[in-house]
């Protein structure tokens, strides 16, 4: 029944677009195509001995859209390949967080873990299939990763020098959670966005709330909100310094929320190319990158 509620509720945003397509409003087609080089670097100390401390994470974004009056509805198919056995994947770093902190206990903390009931048998062997599942193709692991899809609505009526829109989004299950590239779970999230530009600055503000309608993996997940701030200097044309921070509420009991840096320079030269170098800093939070730092090239049509 849950299931069906929520996906009821994007069909009823489809409903309306068919509505007003079929009122003679022409819509406009859009294309995003990206590619990103992800690098993260681990201490020893916090790894077993038989893992990577280093990972490398290729990521293609296809993201189709459409467009009329103050609506947009997009997908994001994402297709990701991993070389090495140990990562925390950007797209969900809690989910992965959970197994992580997992594969760093003793033996003997995970058995007095099962003992006491605070884990079970089958998370213990999702995490063990997420951990080492690659080590079994030659420690790399590819493919399509959970495809979501958002329809976002423009607000005109909030006024002054701020922009706002509401939006909500649909999260499958499709990517292989045994390998790390999906979180196992279909999501539901509403999502709201404040942006305000003066002069040579920006500010971005997002407001969220993710729900989780199905669970595959075991593990008791739990519902979470989460927001992030994105502050935008406008040096040059084609040059954009910036930096964002990140929170998001735990996804499992026993685990802390999560909140990060990332600094980071955008680069444009034409309206259909933009560029970006990256750097995060997890702020020193347990089982996630000592080092993390990356680049993407996107294509909007």
């Amino acid at each position: 029944m849950i299931k069906f509620k929520y996906s009821g509720c994007l069909g009823g945003l489809f409903l309306l677009l068919v509505c007003k397509l079929a009122n003679g409003e022409e819509p406009t087609l859009g294309l995003n195509i990206g590619w990103e080089q992800n690098f993260q670097e681990y201490e020893n100390s916090f790894l077993n001995s038989n893992l990577d401390v280093n990972s490398n994470i290729n990521t293609i974004f296809v993201s189709p859209s459409l467009r009329w009056n103050n609506w947009t509805v997009s997908a994001s198919l994402p297709w990701q390949q991993v070389d090495g056995e140990y990562f925390i994947n950007h797209n969900y770093p809690n989910f992965s967080a959970v197994c992580s902190t997992i594969a760093d206990l003793s033996t003997l903390h995970q058995q007095l873990l099962l003992n006491f009931g605070d884990l079970t048998e089958q998370q213990l062997q999702f995490c063990s299939q997420v951990t080492d599942g690659r080590s079994q193709s030659g420690e790399i692991a590819s493919g399509l990763s959970d495809i979501e899809l958002f329809a976002n609505y423009y607000l005109p009526f909030f006024g002054g020098n701020w922009e706002t829109s509401l939006g909500v989004g649909f999260k499958w299950d499709n990517g292989d959670e045994q390998v790390g590239l999906g979180t196992g779970t279909q999501d539901l999230f509403l999502e709201g966005s404040w942006y305000l530009e003066q002069r040579q600055f920006s500010l971005l503000a997002v407001l969220g709330y993710n729900q989780i309608v199905k669970n595959n993996t075991g593990f008791d997940y739990l519902d979470y909100g989460y927001t992030s701030l994105d502050l935008r200097l406008r040096l040059l044309s084609w040059l954009q310094p910036g930096v964002e921070y990140h929170f998001q509420q735990s996804n499992a009991g026993g685990y802390d929320d999560l909140d990060y840096v990332i600094g980071y320079l955008q680069l444009s030269n034409t309206k259909y190319w933009r560029g970006r170098l990256y750097y995060t800093d997890y702020l020193d939070q347990s089982g996630y990158p000592n080092q993390e730092y990356g680049g993407a090239v996107y294509w909007v049509f």
